[in-house]
């Protein structure tokens, strides 16, 4: 709906072109336009309007008044007063820079230091106030010095460009001694004069990143022949082709990216057009002078050419949504990643390869362990629970790390294993990187002190889920233990067997929710002094305390093989573990009297008032790991742990009455004396004893949750997987796949679904987000060439809903079985107070495996010249979510409400809640083959931040966004939230979910591999200027463009023409009927000249009417040819595709639908036309053929080319065996030329191929 008022400054050309275009936008109501000509009040909506505009108090006084939305300033001089300045402070919204801002064109001197200061190529120069200076540098420069400027504004005039030293002496007395202009000539600034092409190139900028317009140029001497003094311009053309598309690039970069940049570090917010004035000489673009405004007379021709809406793009430059407006700031991500880098590498031990910053964690086992005969890897997730909420009230981090890495590699370490990698997952709202970095060293310390080398994790900042200061954790550990000596054994422990403990060091990390319910209920503050501290602590310092780590105290003796049993004592306390070593038909009897409970469980029981049962299934009450060893062993396992350890109690037979398999004698006496202190204050105010459920946690569900999600487990199983869930850790035995590779390398991956949850939980639709899940972890696994083999998953919520975390973990293992990876474990976090009812959190943890010579990526094999590959997404993915949410808000709508987007008619939450895709079944193989160079999954970061990570520094990508379709709701994004070019490209994947880089040579296997899950050569590589952009997307405007219009656009109506089986008709008919494809067309007529066609079955089923013609019916082929004509031209045709058509057309025909006519070729033309294009290859020994979709015309397969699909020729390959392939490619590249000749963006014009954006 038109709302805007929009006022104008100015009353050229420029500003006439200005509303104009303006005018066309749907959402502008009024314009005015001050001064304005009779010209410009000619425009529909346009008014003129006599108002003083340096008046910026009375200005804006009218602005107010008449409800202006946005005041677009045209010539300098208003900018170089300060008009934006003046109209801001009334809060009227400008689009132009500020008075600092167009300084770079109010002053040539200024202009010329700039860009001295921040290395912008340019003339050399020397600025002057004196005449006699000025021209002594003429005649002695050492370089032809005969530019001669007025440093001010001169309405375009006041620049001569001399030919001899004497004219351009003569233009320094005029500018200087004579005052020709003014105090705009008060200093002149001489340059050498520089050869080449004098080009414009105008960009839109918000300040922080620039969008190029077509470059222009413009007439400017008077005389013809290019000769006279300069006016301000009489004309111009765009597109020029005097710069070419590299050239182009390197002023995008080193001349308007790196002016902006600059003004940025200058303290200079500079919003609006920055026009770069060039001369494109042999050494390349070299700035002449900046504008601040837009060209006149470019804007004339630029506005033509100018597709987008003029008022959305000035309203996106000037206050657009971006991931850091929506909460999330991906530089400080980057900063935390440079802090954190070096506590990693400090962990790093041998067999790790690679470091921070990639897409997944790499680790050599066999450069760990030479000795290991048949590796079993044990995988264990956890988190710190609510244990985490002490923390942030203490502002205290230091050892939470400690905590999350040692609940994991406890558990590890329960299963006979050693732990040799973690990585760990932090969730925030907002991400402090100080505190952040205070976690990861506590991780840091904890993965060195138990041998673990901390590979990676995942930070997501999720400002709708978490509120600033909040934090969860979860961590993943990796540790390796040869088959057969894993733990428990529980076929050898019997009755008779020794007890051994621990202690632990505290309450460490479970408990903590009644812990907390303690605190509240007996009103203490965790700054206050604790009653049962030993070392003059506070309630807060004492719970922080972290978990016990005991890898090196028992890593020596699990080695030795004289242990049984290791049970961690976690959540579910003495009573819930130990049993989940145990075989049946024995119990554990524990002596409470022989192992130390600290006070501080006596200080809980008391103030809870909590049962012997409950503490005893809740905390560890001072028993950290509990051992069970032959008695034989027992001296020489205490001999060889480190630290303290007591025999604590034995294994018993059950017998037939059965009971709890542990009993803890004289807990009541032991821990009575510890609670007494506190219990005489406490009987005063009777109290309800409290429970664990009472907290708000509930170990039933947990139970129930976990029977109800192991039949989904096994659906995942694959070979290698031993044993199920349930115990401390996931087992895998690298055997299983050990045959498929001679040195594997195992690569680990962490990653959450961020934001999105916040979909699926405000819908109730859970069913597909643990889909979201495993695609982050195995995509970011295929980076580094791998398999995945298996997966685990952290659920944490508030309250646990069985029935919802069933719907997730289905999903996950929906997802696990699309990625062949085994869902062998998992963690179920029940944290009451840290998440509010309906709201949970999940993170995921990956581990694949690839040979060591296929690791990717290669950064020492890509080069330029090397192809990309791009693969289309799914949708939005699992990335930018948090800009979405901010979106949806503003615009006001509803999950509820129909997507503006959506072509199938499903509400915004439908689309949104699409999972991510998983590439594992289409870029596996590609792979394995060892043909691909680099693999980018296109995340959080966009394409502009995700491909630099498998690129070297010295290259850049390249990519034309016009190769892929760009779904419907990205166009909806950035246009409702007035998101700019930029900031699309870096939040989110635009379409392309995964990006492959291959050589040349390699292209057609590769696409020949992936071409059926919709893969496109996107892009190439190119050599990096000095200080240039690492991705560059051409055509991103126009091709979103396209997706905006695409459903405004009439189809045209395609008919086929058939002689058989049809199998690139029915690719067309797919194509045309998926709305997803954007294909602007439909299969509106089949033609046949066989009536038995299999085709015509095809048509039919389609419901599309069919037509056959019988030759013999007919005198000439040309009255043939001129009967189907009449058919297609009576069902209104647009396009006629020919698909496998075995007549030769007469020129007639051909000539009636000249450009309207198009056929594929199963060969690389014009190598092999006509028939047995497959043979020919074969016989001419070629290396590859392929496709090829071309116009017709009069010769045999010789019309102009549209587009070719490349295929491999293969060692063993017959004609049939080619064949078929090419068929695959065939069925991708027919439609995809049908889209182009469809949409008008290929048209033939006089026998030439013509490309249009």
């Amino acid at each position: 709906m038109a709302e805007a008022n929009v006022l104008v400054i100015g009353s050229g050309g420029r500003e006439h072109a200005i509303c104009w275009k303006l005018s066309e936008s749907p959402l502008v109501k009024q314009i005015y336009c001050a001064p304005g000509s009779v010209g410009i009040a000619s425009t529909k909506k346009v008014e003129n309007v006599d108002i003083d505009i340096n008046n910026c108090v009375n200005l804006a006084k009218w602005c107010k008044e008449h409800s202006i939305d946005l005041v677009v300033v045209g010539p300098e001089d208003p900018l170089a007063n300060g008009i934006v300045n003046g109209l801001q402070a009334f809060g009227i919204k400008c689009f132009g820079p500020n008075k600092a801002g167009a300084q770079i064109e109010a002053s040539k001197d200024y202009s010329k230091k700039f860009m001295s200061k921040y290395q912008l190529p340019t003339a050399r120069y020397q600025s002057f106030t004196d005449a006699k200076a000025a021209k002594e540098f003429i005649n002695t420069a050492p370089y032809p010095a005969l530019v001669v400027k007025a440093s001010g504004l001169a309405a375009g005039k006041g620049v001569v460009v001399a030919s001899t030293k004497e004219e351009a002496c003569q233009a320094v007395d005029d500018i200087l001694t004579d005052a020709k202009y003014g105090s705009a000539g008060e200093t002149v600034v001489i340059e050498e004069v520089l050869e080449g092409d004098e080009v414009s190139v105008l960009a839109f900028t918000d300040g922080e990143t620039v969008s190029l317009m077509p470059p222009a140029q413009d007439h400017k001497r008077i005389g013809d022949g290019d000769t006279g003094p300069n006016t301000g311009g009489m004309g111009a053309y765009a597109p020029c082709p005097l710069i070419t598309r590299d050239q182009l690039a390197d002023v995008q970069d080193q001349v308007l990216q790196r002016a902006i940049d600059g003004l940025k570090a200058e303290g200079i917010k500079y919003v609006g057009v920055l026009y770069a004035g060039l001369m494109v000489t042999k050494s390349g673009p070299m700035v002449l002078e900046f504008n601040c405004r837009f060209g006149d007379p470019e804007t004339q021709v630029l506005m033509t050419l100018l597709e987008s809406d003029l008022y959305t793009i000035m309203k996106v430059l000037l206050n657009g949504l971006s991931y850091l407006q929506s909460g999330v700031d991906i530089d400080a991500a980057a900063t935390l990643v440079r802090e954190i880098e070096p506590l990693a590498t400090a962990t790093h031990r041998r067999g790790v390869l690679g470091r921070l910053g990639c897409f997944s964690g790499l680790f050599h086992l066999s450069a760990m362990d030479p000795t290991l005969k048949d590796p079993v890897l044990v995988q264990g997730t956890d988190g710190v629970g609510t244990k985490l909420k002490i923390a942030e009230v203490m502002r205290k981090y230091d050892t939470i790390g400690q905590d999350l890495v040692a609940m994991c590699v406890n558990d590890i370490l329960c299963a006979g294993a050693e732990p040799f990698a973690f990585l760990d997952y932090m969730a925030c709202g907002r991400l402090q990187v100080d505190v952040a970095t205070s976690i990861v060293k506590g991780v840091a310390d904890a993965c060195i002190e138990s041998g673990c080398a901390l590979l990676g994790g995942e930070t997501a900042e999720m400002p709708s889920m978490y509120d600033v200061g909040k934090y969860d954790l979860a961590g993943f550990a990796v540790g390796v233990v040869d088959n057969l000596k894993q733990l428990p054994r529980m076929k050898e422990i019997r009755a008779g067997d020794v007890v051994l403990a621990l202690p632990s060091t505290g309450v460490h990390s479970n408990g903590y929710s009644l812990v907390q319910k303690i605190m509240l209920q007996s009103g203490h503050k965790y700054h206050e002094r604790a009653p049962f501290t030993e070392t003059d602590k506070s309630y807060g310092e004492e719970f922080l305390t972290p978990t016990g780590l005991y890898v090196n105290a028992l890593l020596p003796a699990v080695k030795r093989g004289i242990i049984k049993g290791l049970a961690h004592i976690t959540g579910g306390g003495l009573l819930e573990n130990i049993p989940r070593i145990l075989p049946q038909g024995v119990r554990v009897k524990l002596d409470a009297k022989k192992f130390t409970i600290k006070p501080i469980f006596g200080w809980l029981q008391a103030k809870g008032m909590v049962s012997d049962f409950e503490m005893l299934r809740t905390f560890n009450c001072g028993v950290g790991m509990v051992v069970i060893v032959d008695p034989v062993c027992v001296n020489e396992v205490v001999r060889l742990v480190e630290g303290p350890i007591a025999v604590v109690g034995s294994v018993e037979s059950m017998g037939k009455e059965g009971g709890h398999q542990v009993v803890v004698d004289n807990f009541k006496e032991a821990i009575a004396p510890l609670a007494a202190p506190y219990l005489a204050a406490s009987q005063s105010t009777p109290r309800k004893s409290l429970s664990y459920k009472d907290s708000g946690v509930d170990i039933e569900a947990g139970d129930s949750l976990v029977s109800l999600i192991k039949p989904l487990a096994r659906t995942t199983s694959r070979s290698g997987v031993l044993g199920g869930l349930g115990g401390f850790g996931g087992c895998f035995q690298l055997k299983a796949v050990e045959k498929e590779y001679k040195d594997p390398v195992l690569v680990l991956a962490a990653d959450g679904v961020g934001t999105k949850l916040k979909i699926a939980q405000t819908i109730n639709n859970h069913d597909t987000i643990g889909i979201d899940l495993v695609a982050m972890c195995v995509n970011d696994i295929l980076c580094n060439g791998a398999a995945p083999l298996t997966f685990l998953d952290y659920f944490a919520c508030g309250s646990l809903d069985v029935h919802v975390a069933r719907a997730v973990v289905s999903g996950v293992a929906e997802g696990c079985r699309q990625a062949s990876a085994a869902l062998i474990g998992g963690e179920t976090a029940e944290m009451p107070g840290m998440y509010e009812p309906g709201v949970y959190d999940i993170a995921g943890f990956a581990l694949g495996v690839v040979e060591r010579t296929h690791i990717l990526p290669k950064f020492n094999d890509i080069t330029v010249g090397d192809i990309i590959i791009g693969l289309p997404s799914n949708g939005i993915h699992s990335n930018g979510f948090s800009l979405i949410h901010k979106l949806v808000k503003k615009v006001g709508l509803s999950l509820d409400d129909k997507a503006p987007f959506s072509k199938e008619g499903l509400t915004l939450g439908e689309e949104l809640i699409k999972p991510a895709r998983i590439y594992v079944k289409s870029v596996l193989p590609a792979l394995q083959r060892g043909c691909v160079k680099a693999v980018a999954h296109i995340t959080g970061g966009g394409l502009l931040e995700n491909i630099p990570r498998v690129i070297p520094g010295t290259v850049r990508a390249r990519l034309n966004a016009h190769q892929w379709n760009i779904h419907s709701v990205f166009a909806w994004i950035m246009d409702a939230g007035s998101v700019q070019e930029s900031e699309m490209l870096r939040t989110f994947n635009c379409g392309i979910g995964m990006v492959l880089i291959v050589s040349p040579e390699d292209q057609a296997e590769v696409m020949n591999i992936t071409r059926a899950y919709g893969a496109m050569v996107i892009g190439s590589i190119q050599a990096r200027p000095p200080g240039g952009a690492r991705v560059v997307v051409d055509n991103f405007a126009s091709a979103i463009n396209f997706t905006r219009r695409m459903p405004l656009l009439p189809k045209k109506k395609v008919a086929v023409l058939v002689s058989g089986n049809g199998s690139n008709l029915q690719a067309l008919i797919d194509t045309t009927n998926d709305p997803s494809q954007c294909i602007c067309a439909e299969i509106a007529l089949v033609v046949s000249n066989k009536k038995g066609a299999y085709a015509l079955q095809r048509a039919e089923k389609h419901g599309i009417p069919t037509l056959v013609f019988n030759i013999k019916e007919y005198n000439s082929r040309e009255e043939f040819d001129r009967a189907v004509s009449a058919a297609l031209e009576s069902h209104k045709i647009d396009i006629v595709c020919l698909a496998g058509y075995m007549r030769i057309l007469s020129s007639e025909f051909v000539q009636k639908w000249k450009g309207r006519l198009i056929n594929i070729h199963p060969s690389l033309l014009p190598k092999h036309p006509g028939l047995h294009a497959q043979k020919q290859c074969l016989d001419a020994g070629d290396r590859e053929s392929g496709c090829t979709v071309h116009f017709v015309d009069e010769g045999m397969d010789t019309g102009p080319i549209i587009l070719q699909e490349r295929v491999p020729v293969l060692k063993d390959d017959t004609e049939e065996t080619l064949t078929e392939r090419i068929h695959t490619a065939e069925h991708r590249a027919y439609p995809q030329a049908l889209r182009l000749l469809a949409a008008g963006r290929v048209r033939l014009t006089n026998s030439h191929i013509m490309w249009y954006s």
